[in-house]
């Protein structure tokens, strides 16, 4: 016979995972509803149901859901949900201006530091150095990050594309790699991300 859990130990669990929870309890004590706030639970309801009150608060999720999938095609909306893809400013730094212009320009191939060094004129090391002194970030870091805002932005306009799809609209030929590198700055797999915003 499997150990019994409790709310909050399944809470504990599925940390990582984003989604509304809800508390159903005959207990409605100071403790568990300050715990509750901890795990960021929408709402606590106690027993007996009230089928009204639920319905109530399943709706009210449902609106704010998509209220923050509507909040998320926006450019602040990303940075807020997934801050590991916050770009920098760029603060008159005229060289790395150049180069994340081109980046935004050619984001959906195939790039590379060296390929980008030839193409202003400079060895790949001095570009890498002068970027990061200037952003912060390396190149590649920061492509990593603005593909992964094109693809969340792809997703949530066009929520039928298939993992390779959003792979290639974005610069990678293989969706393996995509797939690894979208988890590593969202957190979430590409399904999961799907389920949780698109839905």
């Amino acid at each position: 016979m499997m150990p019994r859990k409790t709310a909050f130990d399944m809470f504990e669990a599925t940390r990582r995972i984003p989604y509304q929870k809800i508390i159903l309890s005959s207990f409605s004590d100071f403790q568990n509803a300050k715990k509750a706030m901890r795990y960021g639970v929408y709402n606590f309801l106690e027993k007996p149901l009230d089928k009204e009150e639920l319905r109530d608060c399943l709706w009210q999720i449902c609106l704010d859901l998509k209220m923050e999938a509507a909040s998320l095609a926006s450019e602040e909306g990303l940075s807020k949900q997934f801050p590991t893809i916050d770009l920098p400013v760029i603060d008159g730094n005229y060289l790395s201006a150049q180069v994340i212009s081109y980046l935004h320009h050619h984001y959906n191939q195939t790039l590379s530091t060296e390929r980008i060094a030839h193409h202003f004129g400079y060895s790949e090391s001095y570009l890498y150095k002068k970027v990061k002194e200037e952003l912060g970030i390396t190149i590649k870091d920061y492509l990593n990050r603005y593909r992964m805002r094109r693809a969340i932005k792809l997703i949530l306009e066009e929520p039928h594309l298939l993992v390779y799809q959003v792979s290639e609209a974005v610069g990678y030929s293989d969706y393996n790699y995509f797939g690894k590198v979208f988890r590593r700055y969202t957190g979430l797999t590409f399904t999961e991300f799907k389920e949780n915003f698109t839905h």
